[in-house]
């Protein structure tokens, strides 16, 4: 157990040490927006009168773990998204067709299409997701399988007519990258955790953001060593795109630069390590509202696949 509580303290005051020496190199426009993210709670409702003393003892939340909570998606909202459509029982107000969308709390994000959100990546994974088309008998998710089990299933797939794979039982399947993320809050201060599906033309943005993380280095020792994904922020924004056969809005991922905030750093940590260890819940593609970004895109019922005609 003192073992254990000494390679914490020496892993916490490594980080301590890592975030000092980022400080040093982070560019000031960029750190002034995460600061008053992380830093501030000035935009937070203040405790009313008298209930001040009603915050000693429990939450109601002590045992709710890592894993009892799901993480929600982030999705980049189409044209053709429930959301946008006025006529449709699951609209939002002022949702447009290239914001981002919590599906959770149905937040969205983007709004002015430039500022974007800002993330520090926190785990990957791939995972093949089987639907049912919605004019399929009711349409929706159907399963989602591990890269391995992705895989296999994978092989038994033909090309339809878009050239997309359907598994013999007619269903489609589904490639999907997950990036796992800390989202810096903007409006109420801190992080929360979410997931960025990537699919479809998408997987391009994921598969250069990936390589992106890869890249960068930092002096260990004299050893130029590869930092874990937590050490650096990236902006998300969405960019519209089109070709002969259609429109819709892709990911677009920025370098904003090194994290130098300990906490973000304690609880990428925290994270990563969950993540990589299956010990996080994300939210069940029916709870998402089931199908992906790619069947609410404005394109002919027709058209070639977009995963090669992005533009990326």
């Amino acid at each position: 157990m003192a073992k254990a509580k000494t390679e914490k303290t020496e892993q916490t005051t490594e980080i301590a040490v890592v975030a000092k020496q980022l400080a040093c190199i982070t560019n000031e426009e960029d750190n002034m927006r995460l600061n008053g993210a992380l830093a501030g709670v000035s935009d937070i409702e203040e405790i009313p009168p008298g209930m001040a003393e009603l915050m000693d003892g429990a939450t109601g939340t002590e045992g709710v773990e890592s894993g009892d909570a799901a993480i929600p998606f982030l999705r980049v909202l189409q044209a053709l998204s429930p959301a946008v459509d006025r006529n449709d029982s699951k609209y939002i107000d002022g949702a447009q067709a290239g914001h981002m969308i919590n599906t959770a709390t149905n937040e969205t994000f983007n709004h002015d299409f430039e500022e974007g959100i800002i993330v520090v990546p926190v785990g990957f994974k791939k995972v093949f997701v089987e639907f049912r088309q919605r004019n399929d008998n009711g349409g929706g998710f159907v399963a989602q399988y591990d890269r391995a089990e992705g895989l296999k299933q994978l092989e038994t797939c033909t090309k339809d007519e878009k050239n997309k794979p359907r598994l013999p039982n007619g269903n489609q399947l589904v490639e999907s990258n997950q990036h796992f993320v800390l989202v810096v809050d903007e409006k109420n201060g801190g992080m929360f955790p979410a997931v960025v599906n990537m699919e479809s033309s998408n997987l391009r943005v994921s598969k250069q953001w990936n390589a992106l993380i890869d890249s960068k280095r930092l002096n260990h020792g004299g050893r130029a060593v590869k930092p874990p994904s937590f050490f650096y922020f990236y902006k998300l924004t969405t960019v519209a795109a089109k070709n002969d056969q259609g429109s819709w809005h892709m990911w677009n991922v920025e370098d904003v630069g090194p994290n130098q905030h300990l906490e973000s750093l304690q609880n990428g940590r925290v994270i990563c390590d969950d993540v990589a260890n299956n010990a996080v819940k994300v939210q069940s593609y029916d709870e998402a509202e089931g199908p992906t970004d790619a069947e609410y895109t404005q394109t002919p019922p027709n058209s070639a696949p977009m995963d090669d005609d992005g533009p990326f």
